[in-house]
């Protein structure tokens, strides 16, 4: 079963394999019909740029992770991810740059900053998995930051992948209710979503040792 960074993981790699030529098709499309051979090669050209600066992005972004207590090396990332969500808004590496600069805002503990990143690409996002992905770290922030309102909100707003069997989202949202309502004292709805959790895998919460346990303490609280 995919957790939701393998699934963000794979979603970065058809940009990295197909995004200009995604966005350059696009292009040559608009251009055939209107004629615009001067623009389509500057266009062009533009997406060539967000693909360099979005490798370049991800060069800077993993030596900040290797770094962790390097101000510099995170400040250089972090401008790498700001140069292209200023730069190259519309695409989808603007998208996953938003995506590097919540991390980074959770990390440091700033939970707005991290909030608001996230709630761009909700908004921006044309892919349904990246909006859930999105939606579910929202949540989670929102959690950390104390507000189980704001968080259970996030959570239950739009669910384009969640609810069938095995569905990755659907259990892992299942399993953060879970964790917002623990937060809130509900135990017993906590148990409800915990099991819920277990049974989306097809073979209870067995499958899940971390449910399990968390299973285990809303169940002693009742």
């Amino acid at each position: 079963m995919r957790t939701e960074d393998d699934q963000v993981q794979a979603l970065k790699k058809w940009w990295d394999e197909n995004g200009v030529s995604t966005v350059l098709s696009v292009i040559v499309a608009i251009a055939a019909v209107l004629g615009w051979r001067g623009w389509q090669s500057a266009q062009e050209a533009k997406a060539e740029a967000a693909a360099f600066s979005y490798q370049a992005m991800q060069t800077a972004v993993a030596a900040a992770a290797q770094a962790p207590d390097d101000d510099i090396k995170i400040a250089e990332a972090m401008h790498a991810a700001d140069t292209i969500k200023q730069e190259f808004a519309k695409t989808g590496y603007a998208q996953f740059a938003a995506l590097a600069k919540a991390k980074q805002a959770v990390l440091d503990e700033d939970y707005a900053s991290a909030e608001t990143e996230l709630r761009w690409v909700i908004d921006k996002t044309q892919s349904a998995q990246l909006r859930e992905i999105a939606r579910l770290r929202l949540a989670r922030v929102l959690l950390s930051a104390g507000n189980t309102d704001g968080a259970l909100a996030a959570l239950n707003q739009g669910a384009e992948t969640g609810g069938t069997s095995g569905d990755i989202f659907a259990a892992q949202k299942a399993e953060l209710a879970g964790d917002i309502h623990i937060a809130r004292g509900e135990y017993q709805l906590a148990v409800e979503q915990y099991e819920r959790a277990g049974k989306i895998t097809g073979d209870g919460p067995t499958r899940l040792p971390l449910v399990a346990m968390k299973l285990g303490y809303a169940k002693s609280q009742i």
